[in-house]
């Protein structure tokens, strides 16, 4: 890949364990915080739609004027693999090795 961040889509949410219409805080994809998906729910003659992933873990979709942040989502070369037990934060962070 040339460019090996992005967005994670609706399609793996769903497969991570999210779901529309129902909340979920188990799964490893849940945050707290509501965020942006890399895909479009919609358009319209007014508007266009984003997917996003709500504060409480679910799959919707809402008009992009709303303020959410954004997941990024990297894809790692083959023999590079995520070493150590962090957990992401800034004090623990992943180390990729």
């Amino acid at each position: 890949l040339d460019y090996p961040v992005g967005l994670l889509t609706a399609d793996e949410v769903m497969l991570a364990g999210g779901g529309s219409g129902y909340s979920n805080s188990t799964y490893y994809l849940y945050t707290g915080a509501g965020y942006w998906l890399g895909a479009p729910s919609y358009f319209n003659s007014t508007c266009a739609g984003e997917f996003l992933v709500n504060s409480n873990g679910s799959l919707d979709r809402t008009i992009v004027y709303s303020s959410y942040g954004v997941r990024p989502s990297i894809s790692l070369k083959p023999g590079f693999s995520i070493i150590g037990n962090g957990d992401g934060s800034v004090d623990a962070p992943y180390i990729v090795g």
